[in-house]
């Protein structure tokens, strides 16, 4: 950890935790899109997406979850590349990814919940416990990233101000 006479720099300290989000963030979403992809999904699948196969509903909910599951690696990958490479942009893009993933999470609880509606499973309490656990991340990176002092050292000054933050 590199300390100046303006304070921490570097990714170090509580920076870290991000970072180790990103990558579990990946890891996580490449793992569970392989299993919806998977051959035990095929048949439902053909069901769904099929004329008069009654679960049309099911449509728009599971290309919503799909889109934004691989939405969200692609973006955590470039995310996590500026990141890398401390680039200007990183606090930015941070507060971004936050809010990315508490608006895949609700879609999840939302396509959970038609799920439970149409097929009478019990998905929407896991989709919800997605959705809170987003936002309370979201509650606390947000504000680091706009306030850290680590951030403004590591990536470069911020100085605009909270409200320019998507310019």
């Amino acid at each position: 950890m590199t300390e100046s006479s303006a304070g921490p720099s570097g990714i170090g300290g509580w920076l870290i935790l991000p970072l180790i989000g990103m990558c579990l963030t990946i890891v996580l979403t490449v793992i569970n899109l392989v299993i919806a992809l998977g051959p035990q999904s095929i048949e439902g699948f053909k069901n769904i997406f099929s004329a008069g196969g009654g679960l049309e509903s099911l449509r728009i909910p599971v290309i919503a979850s799909m889109a934004s599951g691989v939405f969200i690696v692609v973006y955590t990958v470039f995310t996590l590349s500026n990141f890398l490479t401390k680039s200007l942009k990183t606090p930015k893009l941070m507060i971004v990814m936050y809010m990315v993933l508490v608006a895949t999470n609700a879609i999840d609880f939302m396509a959970a919940s038609k799920f439970d509606e149409v097929l009478a499973t019990n998905m929407a309490p896991r989709g919800f416990s997605g959705l809170l656990r987003s936002g309370i991340v979201a509650s606390i990176w947000i504000p680091y990233f706009m306030v850290s002092v680590r951030v403004k050292n590591t990536f470069g000054g911020h100085e605009e101000s909270i409200p320019e933050v998507f310019d």
